[in-house]
């Protein structure tokens, strides 16, 4: 199974990525994640943190930080040491000050 992410900003810009291989474990595994390759713009691989990982929400903290993520950053992930996205974050309607508790997908130049 692949996934599709079709993500967009305050100004109604749009990308799509894929990525090649999407599974998601059982219970007795935590929902543990297996991921491919990403497929799409150099940089926007923010969920390649969470490869591997078993889900982390509120009342299981599965992630590997010192503190829970989930509770945190006020959503369920499948976070490693916390995050470069957080697509189940709040709904904070455009930019905001706070750190990391909002839907967020973190993109990184990896061209030079």
């Amino acid at each position: 199974m692949t996934l599709r992410i079709v993500l967009r900003n305050s100004t109604v810009d749009n990308v799509s990525i894929y990525y090649s291989k999407f599974r998601v474990s059982n219970a007795e595994k935590m929902y543990l994640l297996e991921m491919g390759n990403l497929i799409g713009p150099q940089g926007w691989d923010a969920m390649r943190h969470a490869d591997g990982q078993k889900f982390s929400t509120y009342d299981r903290d599965n992630d590997v930080s010192s503190y829970n993520c989930a509770e945190q950053y006020r959503g369920a992930w499948w976070y490693s040491d916390c995050h470069a996205c957080n697509p189940n974050g709040l709904n904070l309607n455009g930019f905001h000050e706070s750190y990391g508790d909002g839907i967020e997908w973190s993109i990184r130049d990896n061209t030079g």
